[in-house]
């Protein structure tokens, strides 16, 4: 009897056990009958066998070059090389082997924007490309599969995290030597890679200046930064524009370099993306359930007035219990005044929000105003209501995947979340998304992430944010730290398919 289309040689009498490559843990296209895809809520191969991916991020040390120096990264940022990340090529064998022995055959290859463009607009590191491509094409030598994702936290490391170019930052008119000292930015945890002086406060910098208004550019900066223009081959567009091609003709660097390697079975847009200001409903407090409040946290107006260059009192949070965090003083920073913005900026100096009117300095009681309290929620030409998924994150996901199978094949699965600790939004209806899509959502405990370490007490995060009293929030205990993850994660799942319907 021959083996027939679509049936697996197990099916057969003929069949010896260890005759194929087919097992548990070897993704490889002969093990698999071809390349994984999605079927209702799971991953299959071409026999309909349920795959079962396990795997691991590879790796977080993929975020900061290899010749990254404290004293000089702010000014000699486009002569970095992050070829040898996450190892050199010659040491894949012993990293690839040890995760396949662990049962960890799934990865998750990180690269950051800037890893790929640090040098300027358009200027791509071919060398990185190639070394990608290299170390990417031994996995199925280890039975393992990969999706490529483009990481990012807190924008940039320049604004205290990881992903875009430093030139992105200065092509909105940031002084990159001023974001510290003007409370733009906290970037004591990328100075010196895996030292950070105050353990966990890396995600407050989504609130802060820098952050922010980048992400707001970027996603909204023809609705709500009209005049920032920047020049592109001679013609002026607008910020949002310039950025957003930027990173899809970056985008499509990657996957063309990628083009046909076995091992990679899809391509994820972006780690953890943040709306920045779109959206924020007032410009005098952050939402304390869900923005970590931690060491200096200025309000919108308040990062505003020191990005300006005026001395300004910051509410000051220190580690509490059993809430995480609390209030305990206030401190006047940027005490001599200097500004964030550049005067060779597209707003000559001037902070961008108050170039659009959202707030102004009164000289007189010498403090600033905001003059458009709900600017943020609303398109200022009309007056409608924005919303970042609806009118920012779907078309720009349905965008970034036509040009990604464009050029990878139809095959390929793309991958997408959205912002953290949020659930699946209802509005992601399949008219909204790409086929093929897999929702990729991120979960943690943040006691151990901010501790580095794992203690008796594990918090429901997830519920706190949502309005779960103090007390129903702890767990005690390995076995309720196991139920506490299970429930999280129960929860994040479930709204999943209620919002997408059975896929995975």
């Amino acid at each position: 009897m021959t083996e027939a289309a679509g049936v697996h040689p197990s099916s057969f009498p003929s069949f010896q056990p260890g005759s194929t490559r087919s097992s548990a843990h070897d993704w490889t296209k002969d093990a698999v009958g071809g390349n994984i895809r999605i079927h209702g809520r799971h991953f299959i191969d071409a026999w309909g066998r349920v795959c079962a991916l396990r795997g691991v991020n590879l790796s977080g040390c993929s975020k900061t070059p290899v010749n990254h120096d404290p004293e000089t990264w702010l000014h000699d940022h486009r002569n970095v090389t992050f070829v040898g990340r996450p190892f050199p090529l010659e040491q894949a064998h012993e990293h690839l082997a040890r995760l396949r022995r662990w049962g960890l055959t799934f990865i998750r290859f990180m690269v950051t924007w800037e890893a790929l463009e640090h040098s300027g607009p358009g200027q791509y590191d071919t060398e990185y490309l190639t070394y990608l491509r290299a170390i990417l094409s031994l996995l199925p030598q280890f039975g393992m599969t990969a999706f490529v994702s483009m990481h990012q936290d807190v924008w940039s490391r320049f604004s205290g995290g990881s992903g875009a170019p430093a030139w992105t930052l200065e092509l909105a008119g940031f002084d990159l030597t001023a974001l510290e000292e003007t409370g733009a930015a906290y970037i004591g945890g990328v100075k010196v890679p895996g030292v950070e002086v105050d353990r966990g406060r890396w995600p407050t910098g989504y609130q802060k200046l820098a952050c922010s208004t980048m992400n707001t550019l970027f996603w909204a900066g023809e609705t709500f930064a009209p005049k920032v223009l920047v020049d592109r081959n001679g013609e002026k567009v607008n910020v949002q524009t310039f950025l957003q091609d930027a990173f899809l003709d970056c985008y499509d660097r990657l996957v063309t370099g990628l083009k046909g390697v076995e091992g990679i079975v899809g391509f994820e847009i972006l780690n953890e993306p943040h709306a920045g200001y779109i959206g924020l409903p007032s410009m005098h407090e952050f939402d304390y359930n869900t923005d970590l409040h931690l060491n200096d946290i200025p309000s919108a107006l308040q990062s505003f007035m020191l990005g300006a260059g005026y001395p300004t009192l910051v509410p000051h949070w220190t580690r509490s219990f059993p809430m995480p965090t609390r209030l305990t003083s206030r401190n006047m920073r940027n005490i001599k005044g200097r500004k964030v913005w550049r005067e060779d900026g597209p707003t000559a100096g001037q902070c961008i929000w108050e170039s659009h009117g959202v707030w102004g300095y009164d000289n007189v009681k010498k403090e600033g105003v905001v003059l458009k309290e709900t600017y943020f929620t609303r398109r200022p030409s009309d007056g409608g209501a924005v919303n970042w998924y609806t009118d920012c994150w779907y078309p720009f996901v349905t965008r970034w995947a036509e040009r990604v199978r464009s050029i990878a094949g139809e095959d390929k699965i793309v991958f997408a979340e959205g912002i953290p600790n949020e659930f699946c939004p209802r509005s992601w209806t399949p008219d909204k998304r790409p086929a093929n899509m897999v929702f990729a959502p991120h979960w943690y405990d943040l006691n151990a992430l901010f501790a580095k370490a794992f203690s008796r007490l594990s918090i429901n995060v997830q519920g706190l944010s949502r309005g779960l009293p103090v007390w129903k929030a702890f767990y005690w205990g390995h076995k309720s730290a196991r139920e506490n993850y299970a429930l999280q994660l129960k929860n994040i799942v479930e709204e999943g398919y209620k919002s997408l319907g059975e896929n995975p």
